[in-house]
């Protein structure tokens, strides 16, 4: 199992009442997924039913204005979690 991946599942506020068990469970079920630089991982408009955790470096959360300008909504560092909202419905 990968121990980096279990850190990032653990401070996940929703997964933090599982136990070791449940826990190894729902590990068997996440994927790792490498993302090259300024790639887009997802869209507003694309359907969720996904969370994201930050491994390693950092990833830009942001859309576009009514102007076309890129707007920043937050910078996500290793170990945190993105995208639950859409996932949660």
């Amino acid at each position: 199992m990968d121990k980096e991946r279990l850190r990032c599942l653990a401070r996940f506020n929703l997964l933090a009442a599982m136990n070791s068990e449940e826990m190894a469970m729902f590990n068997r079920e996440v994927k790792d997924t490498k993302y090259n630089r300024g790639e887009t991982i997802y869209l507003p408009s694309d359907p969720s039913d996904a969370v994201y955790f930050v491994k390693m470096r950092r990833v830009k959360l942001s859309h576009r204005d009514k102007g076309g300008n890129s707007v920043t909504i937050r910078v996500c560092k290793p170990g945190e979690p993105f995208g639950e909202m859409g996932a949660m419905g």
